[in-house]
């Protein structure tokens, strides 16, 4: 019992920089920032949203550069971080505005006069 405690008390340490590389990931979705993108997100992710779709890395990142997902603002509130052994699972409230379109929106072709 005493390595449990000692283990979340490690762990708990920890908890502000968990939170800390969530926050980034969720500014360099609004902010179009792919690099961070690749840097911070795991290969083998799968990403299920609140719509129920799913995304790998590959997609999400992809949907995003191509301008079928867009996310205008990610703001995470109340997070709180569980220590589950050999994970770190974050819950808490995010308010996401996204906008995305099965295929691309089409470029825009007009002519502006003034």
């Amino acid at each position: 019992m005493a390595a449990c405690a000692d283990r979340r008390e490690h762990v708990g340490a920890q908890y502000d920089a968990v939170i800390d590389l969530d926050r980034k990931r969720m500014t360099a979705m609004a902010q179009k920032d792919i690099a961070t993108l690749n840097a911070l997100i795991a290969d083998d992710l799968i990403y299920c949203h609140s719509t129920a779709r799913l995304d790998t890395k590959a997609s999400l990142i992809g949907n995003m550069q191509s301008g079928s997902t867009v996310y205008t603002s990610v703001t995470p509130s109340d997070v709180v971080a569980q220590d589950l052994g050999d994970s770190v699972v974050l819950t808490g409230i995010a308010a996401i505005s996204v906008m995305f379109w099965l295929e691309p929106p089409p470029p825009c072709n007009c002519t502006i006069s003034g």
